[in-house]
Order: C-alpha cells, then sequence, then structure tokens
C-alpha cells in the first residue's frame, strides 16, 4: 500500500509500515500544500520520505542515489516480471518533482525502443519534454532506434523537434545525426551539421572522443569527392582534441600526396606523431607513392628503408616504388629493385609485372621488350589481369604486332571478360590491309564469346 503526500510540488510514496509513520509524516509537514523552493529534496530516515528539514538523521547525497537506484531497479523488476505496460504505470505515476522520476522516464523511452514501441517512446519524450527535464540522452535511444531501422525520416523528425524544444544536442546526438545524413548521402547537409557542431561556444575547449560518424564523413569528402573541405573540418576538429585512427592519415596522405602537395603530407606526419599514432604498412606503402608523385625519390627511399626495418621486405613496397621510377622512366633502378625482391625471397605478382609493363608501354619501348616481360610473366604461371590486358592489346596493336596480340587474345579467353566494340574497331582500323591479320580473325572466329553483341558485328562487317 502507497501512501502519496504533497509538499511544494514533490510527491513522496512510501509503504505504511504503521501509524508510526503517518505521526512522524505530520510532525514534519509533508502534507502541508504550501509552496516553498528548496535547492535540494533530503531524505529523512526517519521517515523515510523527501523532507526539507535537516536533521542530524538526514543524508544528503548517499540517500539521493539510494533512492533513485531503488525506483531504477523496482521499474526493471516491473518489466521483467509484468512487462512494459506495467514499467510505464509506475514510472508515469510519479509526479515530476519526485527526484527520480526523470532517471524513471528516461528508463522507460530505453525500455520502449527495446520492444520496439518508439512510438509509445515519443509519447514518454513530450512529456518529459513538457515537465522541463528531458535532454540529448533522452532522445538518443530514440534516434538509435531509427538508425538500425534505417529510418532517415525518423532521426530527421527527432532532430527537428529537438531545436524547436530549445534541447541541447550533445555530441553523441550530433555524431548520429552525421552518420545518417552521410549513410544517405546528403553531404553537404552532414557538413552544415558538422560546422554547427563546431560553431558551438561550449564546446570550444571540450575534449571530443572520437567520433566515427565525423571520421565517415570527413574520409568520404576526402576520398570519394576529393573535396579539400575534408581536410579543413579535420583541423578545426583536431584543435578541439578530435582523433582519427591511421586509416584516416593514410586518406590524406594520398589525397596531398596525388596532387605532390609535399607541405601538407609533412604536416600530417607531423600529427601522426603528435597523436601517437603508429604508421601501419599502408602508410608507408602511401608515403612511397606520394614522394614517387613528387619525383623525390630519395624520400621515397628513406620511407621504404624504415618499412623494411618496422615489417620486414613487402612486396607491396617493391611494387610502390619501382611504379615511381616507372613513372618517371628510370627503369636501371626498377631491374635493380625486381632483382632484389627476388633475392629477399618475394614472389612476383601480376601487380609487380604489370607495373613494369606499363611503364615500358608508356615510355614507348619496342613491343618485343614489353613481349618478353610478359612472356616471363606467363612463365611464372601468373595470368594479366583484364587492365594489363587491354594495355598490352592496344599498345601491340598500335605497333602492329600481330604475334602480340594473338597471345593476349588467348589469355583474354581465361579472364572471361567479353571485348567492347571499341577494341575490335581498333583491330580493324589497324588490321585492315594486313594480311598476317588473319591470325586474329581465326581466334576471333573460333571464340566469339570473347566479345560482346555489338563487338561481334563489327567483327562480322570486318571477316565478311
Amino acid at each position: 500500500m502507497l501512501c502519496k503526500g504533497h509538499r511544494a510540488g514533490f510527491v513522496f510514496s512510501l509503504p505504511l509500515y504503521s501509524s508510526v509513520n503517518i505521526f512522524v509524516c505530520s510532525k514534519h509537514k509533508v502534507f502541508s500544500t504550501k509552496r516553498v523552493s528548496w535547492p535540494r529534496p533530503l531524505i529523512c530516515r526517519s521517515c523515510k520520505v523527501f523532507c526539507n528539514k535537516s536533521t542530524n538523521e538526514c543524508k544528503t547525497s548517499t540517500d539521493y542515489a539510494e533512492i533513485t537506484e531503488q525506483n531504477r531497479k523496482k521499474v526493471l523488476n516491473l518489466y521483467e516480471t509484468y512487462g512494459l505496460q506495467s514499467a510505464a504505470t509506475y514510472s508515469l505515476s510519479l509526479d515530476r518533482s519526485h527526484v527520480a522520476s526523470a532517471v524513471l522516464l528516461n528508463l522507460l523511452v530505453q525500455l520502449c525502443c527495446r520492444e520496439g514501441d518508439v512510438v509509445f517512446a515519443l509519447k514518454v519524450a513530450e512529456e518529459l519534454t513538457k515537465r522541463g527535464q528531458a535532454t540529448s540522452f533522452t532522445f538518443r535511444e530514440i534516434v538509435r532506434f531509427f538508425i538500425r531501422q534505417r529510418n532517415l525520416s525518423g532521426v530527421q523528425y527527432v532532430w527537428k523537434y529537438c531545436s524547436q524544444a530549445g534541447i541541447e544536442k550533445d555530441v553523441v546526438l550530433y555524431s548520429c545525426y552525421v552518420y545518417c545524413l552521410v549513410g544517405a548521402n546528403l553531404i553537404e547537409e552532414a557538413v552544415a551539421t558538422l560546422y554547427e557542431f563546431l560553431a558551438k561556444n561550449s564546446l570550444s575547449n571540450q575534449f571530443i572522443p572520437f567520433q566515427s560518424s565525423f571520421d565517415w564523413l570527413i574520409r568520404k569528402l576526402v576520398r570519394e569527392r576529393s573535396d579539400i573541405r575534408g581536410w579543413t573540418l579535420f583541423k578545426e576538429l583536431h584543435s578541439k582534441g578530435f582523433r582519427v585512427p591511421v586509416i584516416t592519415f593514410n586518406i590524406f596522405l594520398d589525397f596531398f600526396g596525388k596532387r605532390k602537395n609535399r607541405r601538407e603530407v609533412e604536416e600530417i606526419l607531423y600529427l601522426m606523431e603528435s597523436d601517437g599514432v603508429e604508421p601501419d604498412r599502408v602508410t608507408y606503402n602511401t608515403l612511397i607513392k606520394a614522394y614517387g608523385y613528387m619525383r623525390r625519390h630519395d624520400l621515397a627511399e628513406a620511407a621504404f628503408k624504415e618499412q623494411i626495418s618496422r615489417f620486414g621486405p613487402q612486396l607491396v613496397g617493391f611494387n610502390t616504388l619501382m611504379n615511381g621510377y616507372c613513372e618517371d622512366k628510370k627503369f636501371v633502378r626498377v631491374f635493380e629493385l625486381f632483382a632484389q625482391l627476388k633475392e629477399l625471397g618475394l614472389k612476383p605478382d601480376v601487380k609487380t609485372y604489370s607495373t613494369i609493363i606499363k611503364g615500358q608501354i608508356s615510355s614507348g619501348e619496342n613491343p618485343n621488350t614489353v613481349m618478353c616481360w610478359y612472356r616471363q610473366m606467363k612463365d611464372e604461371s601468373i595470368m594479366p589481369d583484364m587492365k594489363l590486358a587491354y594495355s598490352v592489346l592496344t599498345f601491340c596493336t598500335r605497333k602492329l604486332c600481330i604475334e602480340g596480340v594473338c597471345l593476349v587474345l588467348n589469355d583474354i579467353k581465361n579472364i572471361q571478360s567479353p571485348l567492347d566494340a571499341a577494341i575490335v574497331q581498333y583491330f580493324i582500323d589497324n588490321f585492315r590491309n594486313i594480311p598476317e591479320a588473319y591470325e586474329i580473325r581465326e581466334i576471333l572466329s573460333r571464340h566469339p564469346h570473347l566479345m560482346d553483341e555489338k563487338a561481334q558485328k563489327e567483327f562480322e562487317e570486318w571477316r565478311d
């Protein structure tokens, strides 16, 4: 049996053990309807209710926490035993002045979301808002529920409601909202939201823990859109304590490396060191590639040696370093690195040969040299990928190397990727008046599946 008394807006619920409780309660004027303002309700152990009378028997902090925890456990027990309705009935029965009211209603929001009843959770959140007890924490679980359901409209509704109700949105709510916007590819709105977050004066000197949604937005801007705003946002967030994993630094290194911006590359390396972020294998490969773009082979070699000292010989590192030298047409060093990786027991892969062959094609080497490397790759049982096959095919066609064309066409059969009409038309334009081109026509006649439908029509006209 519960007894409820009102005092200064507070509602008290206490068990009636005996008539002594009623006497003690009246002694402390529990039933007085006069509204008086207290800084904090205290718990009087003698009458087991909240009162403003400070006596030796009253405790402030410990009992305040205890009564809240007892009510929280009671709601959870009601939920587990009788279900959500019973827990909701008890939580909503408490007046807003009750010390545990806000805690229990926030707990009720979480339980509603756990049960999938987000409509009732929103009603409870609205009740908390009317009572002036709603915070950003109230709406976190609702937003997470909508995220799990991939319901962007629901998240936007909560966001708009919080703005209209004047509820201060915290870091977590901003992070969840940005996450939804990025997932829906609403990048501009996500950027605007993040700038709104940065403009908050209350966050000027606050440490912001790592937030994956902010990091995701930055990566999307830099890697997929090549948007410099990703770097600008990162620096603003970094000044407030924002930290990112090594993968984000690698994306920045690649972004500025392609643009040959050495100053930004050095700044990224400095930030990594100051943040205590250890470079990984990808960091060194990206750094070698960046210095290769800049034609700073001395710095690329230094990064390459440091990678070997940390992680041992890496085939990817060799491929990346050779690619930089190939673009600069320094094939002597390329062949030295190729011999070195074999001496270290590393086995070249299709990327290794692709780097060398494409480098020689772009430098205008003799077709015999190119095909020598191509055959060496085949001798090591390494099949070309489609990009390499197309590069060699077009190169041999341009150089009128029929033997090379036939060799690559036979390899394309195993790649199972049909030739498009453009490459067949390229054959026709280059081999139309060359008698030796009958070998190419025979291969395509025996294997029509090497061509798509449009290419087959082009070939039929050529053959006839």
